[in-house]
């Protein structure tokens, strides 16, 4: 018998297995995947999330007096909240909040059979005059207190996306914020202004962070005088100047500027692509320290996307953004997400003092109209000017950039543009915020955190290394064959 040639029939007979085998394995896996794509299958299994609430709680309510009280009425059985994993979540963050916190107490109505329990939490009156009316149901969540009450749904509690499919968990912070609300002596008016083209589509989250520094939100007129219970006033993405009074007779500007004598605070995202160059805008806002210019900051290394204007951006080393950065706990490490945004310059004046909050990499540099314009660096996106007269303090906040209020990078579990925010406006505004919860990502796979520079050091690793590897293994069998 022909041995050797037996045993090379059988490693042909063996090799020709395995390849076959292989092949089987990607065809099967190539059939699945086209299914799977073209049908929307999935396959479904239910995963039970916990999340343990931080120390914000322990800042936020550190000077609660011993005699206020805060009922939270869940509106359903307690054992029907246990049995649901998404409502127990909420559950759960209010169990560890009230075991942590005396002033806070656990109820349970089932609405259907005790109505009358809830019926005075169907409708409230805001500081405008303005009647919210509340849909109660098993997923409302009601917070009273002396100083007033407030009604929730469970999935106010979490973040969706535009399919209204639950991402994260921020239970938290929105809990924190609902409690903070109700124990407020009074709820001052944000007023957001329009008629100027304002966006509105990506404010939801926003307008959360809103909520959480203790604000009711309406719509604000600039041809007549900013109400008296207006704190702050919101010019979200304008694509139309506002108008500049003439001959002694008083415009928007003007009336924005009496509101900023009186100890008003005004917040303004511009985008340097709007339709109007914005001049009057931008020069009541540099008066008052803060001029943006319409040169877009490019930088190819701290871009988080391959056109190089999605950027990575960090702590200013001012006292303002130390103090904010300081305040979110975030490392030199961590980042917030702005697009497309423009340079601030900071200049302080005898009235006002600008400061810069968040700044660019030291290796980005601008571009107008496709033309590099400047490559020193560090450019500032997000400022400060703030001034005390009087005993009264005013402030204006001014983001070069609408992306950093984008509705995917506030609600992001990875990026600090929440963080961020929350901080800047408890510095500012001067009103405790819930700063430094965590949200808990819920079946939210997305590559998050990752700048180019990351990105192709990935791309080297798996381009490079994994076939380098997989080469050197067969290298390494084959030569162990040969010597066999």
């Amino acid at each position: 018998m022909d041995f050797k040639r037996l045993a090379g029939s059988r490693r042909f007979l063996g090799n020709s297995t395995l390849v076959a085998l292989l092949s089987v394995v990607v065809l099967v896996n190539i059939i699945i995947n086209a299914l799977v794509t073209r049908f929307s299958w999935y396959l479904y299994t239910e995963e039970r999330y916990e999340h343990t609430v931080g120390a914000a709680s322990e800042t936020l309510f550190a000077d609660v007096g011993n005699e206020e009280r805060v009922r939270v009425i869940f509106c359903t059985a307690e054992e029907t909240l246990e049995g649901d994993t998404v409502r127990a979540l909420v559950l759960n963050t209010f169990r560890q909040l009230a075991e942590r916190h005396a002033f806070l107490t656990l109820e349970f109505v089932n609405i259907y059979l005790n109505p009358s329990a809830v019926r005075d939490y169907t409708s409230r009156t805001t500081a405008s005059g303005e009647t919210v009316t509340y849909t109660l149901s098993e997923d409302s969540v009601i917070l009273v207190s002396d100083k007033g009450f407030r009604v929730e749904s469970l999935s106010s509690f979490f973040i969706l996306n535009g399919e209204g499919v639950i991402t994260a968990y921020n239970g938290e912070e929105f809990a924190l914020a609902a409690i903070s609300w109700v124990l407020a002596d009074s709820h001052p008016l944000v007023g957001f202004t329009h008629r100027h083209g304002e966006n509105f589509s990506e404010l939801s989250a926003f307008s959360t962070i809103l909520m959480a520094a203790g604000y009711d939100m309406t719509l604000l007129d600039l041809t007549k005088d900013v109400p008296a219970d207006v704190a702050m006033v919101v010019i979200a993405n304008p694509r139309w100047d506002l108008d500049r009074g003439a001959g002694g007779i008083d415009a928007e500007l003007d009336r924005l500027a009496a509101f900023l004598d009186r100890g008003g605070h005004l917040f303004v995202s511009l985008d340097p692509y709007a339709k109007s160059d914005l001049t009057g805008l931008r020069a009541f806002l540099a008066d008052r320290g803060l001029s943006a210019s319409q040169d877009i900051v490019y930088d190819a290394e701290a871009s988080v996307t391959y056109d190089g204007y999605t950027l990575g951006v960090g702590a200013a080393p001012s006292s303002l953004g130390t103090a904010v950065w300081d305040r979110v706990g975030a490392t030199d490490t961590d980042l917030a997400i702005v697009s497309d945004a423009s340079v601030i310059t900071c200049t302080s004046t005898d009235r006002f003092t600008a400061e810069p909050i968040l700044v660019t990499s030291k290796t980005s540099k601008t571009y107008k109209n496709g033309v590099l314009t400047d490559e020193g660096g560090s450019y500032p996106v997000l400022a400060v000017s703030h001034r005390t007269e009087g005993g009264v303090r005013s402030s204006v906040i001014l983001t070069s950039s609408v992306y950093l209020l984008a509705n995917d990078v506030l609600n992001s579990a990875v990026y600090e543009n929440r963080g961020v925010l929350l901080a800047t406006l408890e510095e500012t505004v001067e009103r405790p915020m819930p700063v430094g919860c965590t949200l808990l990502p819920v079946g939210n796979e997305r590559l998050e955190g990752l700048t180019m520079k990351t990105a192709r050091l990935y791309a080297v690793l798996l381009t490079v290394a994994v076939p380098l590897t997989v080469a050197a293994v067969g290298v390494f069998v084959t030569v162990r064959r040969k010597i066999r």
